[in-house]
């Protein structure tokens, strides 16, 4: 009895799972790319309750009848797929405007072409009812539409797994293990279809394309427990890394540039230069002639004058051998000004306090005229001098000893 119902028992099981994997990725909130993961998860839960129920079905009629249902499952799990890798990877715009209903067309037409499919046979030529030791199963020989719908499968899977391995090639390491895992999430998907579709197994009659699809959902699944795979996205990485106002540049042991941030390009005048390009002998001579552990730097003199404080540590493998090294590049322009314009009030404030100190010391006067020598030898009058070393300034008037001896004889008339 068991033996007759362990495909059942299958599906049943990877529907649990998927559905549990679906509410996990719920759980994990509003991050990139979750939205599709979760709708194709419920597809593919869509796609193993209908071929569950056409499993246990007796009668040939009720088999046809699950499986034009299942349709409306078959034909979206795969662009939901290729939508979530997009959405993954910030492409969601390549599937915008007219492309986004063309590229659902085929799924469409094929879905209203199996619900009616006994007008035309174009998704099945011929339905027959077969019997095993593992219970009854519909053997459908495959009509035009049917072969057009898993051509499109294959296309959007192998698409996805291209783009994921050529956007991986620029992404940092740990986004790169995660592309790694999505690529081998769609292997089962197209391999269970093709042994479906071409009857490549001793077992007629099962669709291994749901089994394919279900492991996929398992594989990322697992991704979700054990990588993060859409804790930390890689757009909100880019988002993070490219937002930095220091410069962030980091190089392996050839000099080539392995991974920097706008602020770190413009820094160094390195304009779009490519991960994988060697820096320019300019760049390698700011960034050498720090020293080991960093220094300051003014990368352009004159009116636009810029410093820069660069930091450098050494990168290992884990066998402690080289693998490069990191730079840290922080502006201080602004820095620079404040130091400047602090030396410049100091060097004001010490002449001052020095002009102020030689007036409280003992000047050279004359006994006679009162005129002041000064650090030249030259005798000047004494409020020349008094004017030229502080701040006074002198007003004159007459005292009453004066103006008795000066005009006494004016007063009295």
């Amino acid at each position: 009895m068991f033996k007759e119902n362990i495909l059942a028992v299958l599906m049943l099981v990877s529907t649990v799972l998927i559905v549990f994997l679906a509410l996990l990725v719920r759980r994990r909130g509003r991050v990139r790319g979750s939205l599709f993961f979760l709708l194709m998860s419920l597809g593919v839960t869509g796609w193993a309750v209908t071929s569950t129920f056409e499993y246990v079905s007796m009668a040939l009629a009720a088999k046809i009848w699950w499986s034009k249902l299942s349709y409306v499952f078959i034909g979206s799990v795969g662009g939901l797929w290729l939508h979530f890798v997009l959405d993954y990877t910030d492409r969601r715009h390549w599937l915008s405007g007219w492309r986004l209903p063309a590229f659902w067309a085929i799924p469409a037409v094929c879905l209203v072409l199996a619900l009616t499919n006994e007008s035309h046979r174009l998704i099945w030529s011929s339905v027959s009812l077969i019997s095993d030791q593992y219970g009854s199963r519909a053997l459908y020989e495959h009509g035009p539409a049917c072969w057009a719908l898993a051509i499109f499968t294959y296309i959007v899977l192998t698409g996805a797994a291209l783009h994921l391995i050529h956007w991986s090639g620029d992404a940092p390491a740990m986004f790169r293990r995660q592309a790694r895992t999505l690529v081998l999430g769609s292997l089962p998907p197209f391999a269970g279809s093709l042994a479906y579709m071409f009857k490549l197994t001793e077992l007629p009659g099962v669709d291994y394309t749901l089994f394919g699809f279900a492991l996929m959902a398992l594989i990322v699944g697992w991704s979700l427990l054990r990588q993060g795979l859409l804790e930390v996205p890689p757009v909100v990485y880019d988002k993070l890394f490219s937002m930095l106002r220091s410069g962030v540049l980091v190089t392996d042991t050839e000099g080539r540039l392995i991974l920097s941030n706008p602020a770190a390009l413009s820094y160094l005048g390195l304009g779009a230069l490519q991960p994988g390009a060697a820096l320019p002998q300019e760049a390698c001579s700011i960034l050498s002639g720090c020293g080991a552990g960093g220094g300051e730097v003014c990368l352009r003199a004159g009116a636009e004058e810029l410093w820069i404080d660069i930091s450098c540590s050494p990168l290992e493998h884990r066998d402690s051998s080289p693998a490069g090294r990191l730079y840290i590049l922080r502006n201080i322009t602004e820095q620079k000004q404040r130091e400047r314009e602090k030396e410049r009030m100091i060097a004001a404030l010490e002449k001052s306090l020095s002009e102020i100190k030689r007036l409280q010391g003992l000047l050279p006067i004359c006994m006679h005229c009162k005129k002041v020598r000064n650090d030249k030898g030259y005798w000047e009058h004494v409020e020349l001098y008094v004017s030229e070393h502080s701040e006074a300034v002198f007003s004159h008037g007459v005292c009453p000893d004066c103006l008795e001896k000066f005009y006494g004889q004016y007063l009295k008339k």
